[in-house]
């Protein structure tokens, strides 16, 4: 079966410490710390996506290498594929083919999903890049949750984390929650249907996994490790909370997100559900065990939209006690709307590249930070 066999991410050098900037907005250091998650946002100052990307990739062994797939969601041109600048900074020829995915944050699975076919019907081997910059507008609540990244990964027959796509979940739905216009410099987001959208989505697509596979027990159990699409680690804890809820505990609200998205007492009492379970001693320990090693490099990182289940499962990889033979259960989603549910297992060892560029950078303030703003993007 084909798999991961090296994850390489870039990072921009630069970054602004999330907790000082909330501090700046006047919304509190907490909503930084425990609200959102984050430590710093980073900023595409000196660097841009495909030098972000070409770094990434450039760590890795791309002999064998005949199909680049790029997913993002932050591409500048809406016909030519990024991947055609990539493979020319890389030095790769004119025989490397590419192609460019989009479902907004999804968009990477899909990639690697894609790759996964591709390796399975040849002897080559494939790339994949996602990298993406997410910018909302200043003094915004969700400015707090920016970032940018790039992740790299070889897709191989012999990758250390094979990749199961033959019976992934899903579930799609036409739901408005985030728009990114091309005419505009910031996406149009509601914040709070996009969290329902979220935990709604990645809900019904692990129900949908469970189907499909005839599994009738527990998630939480089957799984060593969980890795979600990570807008913000807080978000993260409350997609578990959602899971561990229905898995452990029984607490299965049948819901549809249409009369959450319209009944705002109903979503309270569903939200309130999900911190009650996150209060739990026995949640709290599953939770530091399964999870919050695929948290460690995000709070450095901030929103890398495509990149960031992908940043979150190299973390996994790196500060996790994952061995051979454990599985590991992955959660991607789009906004837009649409999640999927698939699985992974470890059958040697994944190489993780770039994590010393994540923990290092250059902090601006946030004076810098906002004439940086005013100079880049107003």
């Amino acid at each position: 079966m084909s798999g991961i066999e090296s994850i390489s991410i870039a990072v921009p050098a630069h970054f602004v410490d999330a907790i000082e900037l909330s501090h700046f907005r006047g919304f509190g250091e907490l909503y930084a710390k425990e609200g959102v998650g984050v430590e710093r946002i980073r900023i595409c100052y000196k660097d841009d996506l495909i030098s972000m990307a070409v770094r990434a990739a450039s760590r890795l062994d791309l002999s064998d290498v005949d199909l680049i797939i790029v997913a993002t969601e932050s591409a500048k041109d809406l016909s030519k594929p990024m991947g055609v600048k990539i493979i020319k900074k890389l030095g790769l020829g004119n025989n490397v083919g590419t192609v460019e995915m989009k479902f907004a944050c999804a968009a990477g699975a899909y990639a690697v999903m894609y790759a996964c076919h591709r390796v399975n019907a040849s002897d080559s081997k494939a790339l994949v890049v996602c990298c993406d910059e997410s910018f909302y507008p200043p003094r915004t609540h969700a400015e707090i949750t920016s970032g940018a990244g790039a992740v790299a990964m070889i897709l191989s027959d012999n990758g250390g984390l094979e990749i199961d796509f033959s019976k992934f979940g899903v579930y799609v739905d036409d739901v408005d929650d985030f728009y990114k216009p091309v005419w505009s410099k910031y996406p149009m987001v509601d914040g709070k249907l996009s969290q329902i959208a979220y935990l709604y989505a990645m809900k019904m697509a692990y129900q949908d996994w469970k189907e499909k596979n005839n599994f009738n027990g527990n998630i939480i159990d089957r799984f060593k490790a969980f890795v979600f699409h990570t807008p913000f680690p807080k978000m993260v804890q409350h997609a578990f909370a959602a899971l561990y809820a229905i898995e452990v505990l029984r607490m299965d609200r049948k819901v549809h997100i249409e009369d959450l998205k319209y009944n705002p007492e109903l979503y309270e009492e569903w939200r309130s559900e999900r911190k009650k379970v996150m209060t739990l001693p026995e949640f709290q320990k599953t939770f530091d065990e399964k999870v919050a090693p695929s948290l460690v490099l995000p709070r450095l990182v901030g929103n890398s939209y495509t990149a960031s289940m992908w940043i979150a499962l190299a973390s996994a990889l790196t500060y996790g006690d994952i061995c051979v033979g454990d599985e590991i259960a992955l959660g991607s989603y789009g906004s837009g709307m649409g999640a999927m549910a698939f699985t992974g297992k470890v059958t040697d060892k994944v190489e993780v590249l770039g994590v010393d560029e994540v923990l290092s950078g250059y902090r601006l303030s946030p004076i810098e930070y906002d004439c940086l703003i005013m100079s880049k993007f107003m």
